[in-house]
């Protein structure tokens, strides 16, 4: 994780102090989510993301069936940055979710949320336009020159 600090270009205080004030959504990987990071672990690794590179998330629930019969149903945030990788966050129940994306809601105006075809339409075949509905919108956008967000300066 010290390179992904390193990167984000705040010092490791910084980033330790908002992990430690971020509150647990999903106990299993410790999924935090931070005025500046969405912190989690992948697998046994810490990880963190950085809230501004978010760009769209949203519930996915996988059914997992053998011989055609239901045996369980698994729950996952899935997150798409703005470099066009993604990630997929495992968390443990339908309600988890839905808390997860009311906090980014609070805490990541820029990022989409939700899930329907036409924006998975858009996100593949019209990036830069799919960027223009809140990502790169002013609207949305409460980032200042400084990289801080300034809604949530502290």
């Amino acid at each position: 994780m010290k390179k992904e600090i390193e990167a984000s270009g705040y010092s490791e205080e910084r980033v330790s102090s908002e992990y430690a004030s971020a509150p647990v959504l999903n106990k299993g990987n410790e999924l935090r989510i931070g005025k500046t990071f969405l912190f989690y672990l992948d697998g046994s690794k810490p990880r963190l993301i950085k809230n501004d590179s978010i760009v769209w998330a949203y519930q996915k629930t996988t059914t997992h069936r053998t011989n055609g019969i239901k045996t369980g149903t698994t729950y996952s945030i899935l997150i798409y940055l703005a470099d066009k990788k993604t990630r997929d966050i495992s968390v443990n129940s339908e309600a988890v979710a839905k808390e997860v994306l009311q906090c980014m809601e609070q805490n990541i105006p820029r990022a989409v949320l939700g899930y329907s075809e036409e924006l998975n339409r858009i996100y593949r075949r019209e990036y830069d336009n799919f960027l223009k509905l809140r990502y790169n919108n002013p609207e949305y956008n409460t980032i200042d020159n400084t990289g801080f967000n300034t809604e949530y300066n502290y």
